[in-house]
């Protein structure tokens, strides 16, 4: 009883953070049309015939990566959760950056009317586990807040986050981590050392750069990120992005979004510290790489 009665609590606290985010969140007002058919759980098509890819999420895919989503349930069920939403109603486009795509669809955030209320599309994916967050330049307006909305289903491991296909994977799992390549993943854990290499900063999260986990920033990216990136050593960390093999596994970080700092309390599934030995200086050429209102 007393642990419902606190995950209620918990729930209303996330989910007033959730409204007060996107009252926060200012994008650019579009067009109004009308959801002609829904292609999967990120993408629409309009009564004009033009598709629009939803901004700033991304719907459960196969682990393998496969272009065929229909036999895997995740994805299923957030084509249908987006149907339920939109299919045959009138939407609001927004947009964040760049109002297409490079296949030339829209990219934007998604508004209706429902009893009464303006209701984010986004943000009800996002809510009820149905996608995650990501974007890259120039569409990440309103980040922070979607990953708000997003924290509202992690929390409550519903959705994709009860499937073990989504589960958060650990810095020192690197085999596991390789077999993940080229797909979105979250990985968790304490940054060992940080080198900074012609304009670039890379956290190492092992004892063997060449091997183990690394996340990769290019310098000047913003004023978003720290001044001083040495002071990430010894930061539990959770990167988020898609992983791919550069000596060992690496996501490259474009956005400050990708890099949440965790407390030392959340650290259940923390991995055994391994003994650290002295780093020697990366190699350059193996390392390079209510509703928002309008």
């Amino acid at each position: 009883m007393l642990a419902a009665i606190l995950a209620a609590i918990l729930a209303g606290c996330l989910l007033g953070a959730a409204r007060a985010a996107e009252a926060r969140c200012a994008l650019q007002g579009g067009p109004a049309r009308a959801v002609a058919h829904v292609v999967d759980g990120e993408t629409v098509k309009l009564d004009d015939g033009s598709e629009v890819r939803l901004a700033g999420i991304v719907a459960p895919r196969p682990p393998d990566s496969s272009d065929d989503t229909s036999f895997w349930l995740p994805a299923a069920e957030a084509k249908a959760k987006l149907e339920t939403i939109v299919a045959g109603r009138s939407v609001e486009l927004n947009y964040a950056g760049a109002h297409t795509d490079r296949y030339g669809r829209q990219s934007a955030h998604l508004f209706m009317m429902r009893d009464g209320q303006r209701v984010w599309v986004q943000g009800a994916l996002l809510s009820s586990g149905h996608a995650r967050t990501f974007a890259l330049t120039p569409n990440t307006d309103c980040l922070d807040e979607l990953m708000t909305h997003e924290r509202l289903a992690f929390e409550a491991r519903i959705g994709l986050w009860a499937n073990a296909a989504y589960q958060v994977r650990m810095t020192g799992d690197v085999a596991a981590l390789m077999r993940y390549r080229n797909t979105l993943q979250l990985v968790e854990g304490v940054v060992s050392e940080v080198a900074e290499v012609k304009g670039r900063v890379f956290l190492n999260f092992g004892d063997d750069w060449r091997t183990d986990f690394t996340a990769g920033i290019e310098k000047g990216r913003g004023a978003e990120w720290p001044k001083d990136f040495k002071s990430l050593k010894g930061e539990r960390v959770r990167v988020r992005g898609y992983l791919e093999r550069r000596n060992g596994p690496y996501i490259e970080l474009a956005h400050p979004s990708q890099l949440e700092f965790l407390p030392a309390e959340v650290q259940a599934t923390a991995e055994p510290e391994r003994r650290r030995r002295t780093r020697r200086k990366p190699d350059a050429t193996k390392q390079e790489p209510s509703a928002p209102s309008r």
